[in-house]
């Protein structure tokens, strides 16, 4: 894997789950050597930036579309910004089913170039976009919408970003022209549909009996042990989590039963010491000092009768502190 490719790995898995980074990043790295590569900008139908207009009451003007309806694969029409529309700009920024958002500006760099798919919602009402989005409309003749919309979710398509930019990590502000020159694979249709429809059962969860071109079995097959070892990570967290929770519930089980068996300020304190020195007598000095030596420690030390002697380098412990 080349510097481009890492870097863009690595700034796609803070907003990708990492199961859909492998998988983009193999297939269309599999893609481009057997298929023809095309712009981004061939494929299209059109694209521009979104509108603004002034602010207007729910259910009056225009639902927009900002970047904070960009969550998911998906566009999500849910909390819109209701705007005044002009009549002279409304044709052009209506959007539609297939239709592709671009974050073109953030306040964070690596959303600079997020992307989500616009499906028309079953309400009858026309969504524009805003100014800080920017539309992509692909030529259905050339290119699947929801294929183009999974390799702009790809380690691929944030390459630009680092073979363009002076200043990748500066980088606030979407730099269309260098954003559509980067080039994906144009496989046939079918195939396009075929690899869509493998990612969103990918995405979803699903069994995936998608049946893709035999020219993908082998990353297929590798995508799917990727997925076994994600379970398997996932799960031996889980089970360290578990177990944390569980010794940390143990000692302060034993924390508190030593407490509640010391008789004095001095055994209290004692108490202390015995647990974050496991109790042991004879500790080497160097041992105790790493540990955390500590005044109070030392107070109790000097209430119980035991002391550290310097010239051997070892704590002893004359007295038990509880029964």
């Amino acid at each position: 894997m080349n510097a481009v490719l890492t870097n863009a790995v690595t700034d796609l898995l803070k907003r990708e789950p990492a199961k859909l980074v492998a998988a983009t990043g193999i297939f269309f790295h599999a893609l481009a050597k057997r298929h023809p590569q095309r712009s981004i900008d061939d494929v299209l139908e059109s694209d521009r930036s979104g509108v603004w207009g002034n602010e207007a009451a729910e259910g009056y003007g225009y639902p927009v579309l900002r970047s904070t309806n960009m969550r998911g694969s998906k566009a999500d029409v849910a909390d819109v910004a209701w705007r005044e529309i002009p009549a002279n700009q409304a044709a052009g920024c209506a959007l539609q089913t297939g239709d592709i958002l671009v974050t073109k500006s953030s306040g964070s760099s690596d959303l600079v170039g997020k992307s989500v798919l616009f499906i028309q919602p079953d309400d009858d009402r026309t969504y524009f976009f805003s100014n800080f989005t920017h539309r992509l409309r692909p030529n259905a003749k050339l290119i699947d919408a929801a294929y183009l919309a999974w390799f702009l979710r790809s380690p691929q398509a944030l390459g630009w970003r680092y073979e363009a930019q002076q200043n990748a990590v500066g980088l606030r502000n979407l730099q269309t022209a260098e954003f559509l020159s980067q080039r994906l694979p144009v496989p046939p249709l079918a195939v396009q549909k075929a690899v869509a429809t493998y990612f969103d059962a990918l995405e979803a969860g699903k069994k995936n009996n998608v049946k893709l071109p035999a020219e993908l079995t082998e990353q297929r097959r590798v995508v799917a042990r990727i997925e076994e070892l994600a379970v398997q990570i996932h799960e031996a967290h889980t089970l360290c989590q578990l177990a944390t929770q569980e010794v940390d519930a143990l000692l302060k089980s034993t924390r508190c039963r030593l407490f509640s068996e010391a008789r004095t300020a001095g055994e209290c304190l004692f108490a202390t010491m015995v647990v974050q020195i496991r109790g042991r007598s004879g500790l080497p000095l160097k041992e105790y000092q790493e540990s955390g030596r500590h005044p109070v420690i030392d107070q109790g030390l000097q209430l119980i009768g035991g002391y550290c002697d310097d010239e051997s380098r070892v704590i002893h412990i004359e007295q038990p502190a509880v029964r």
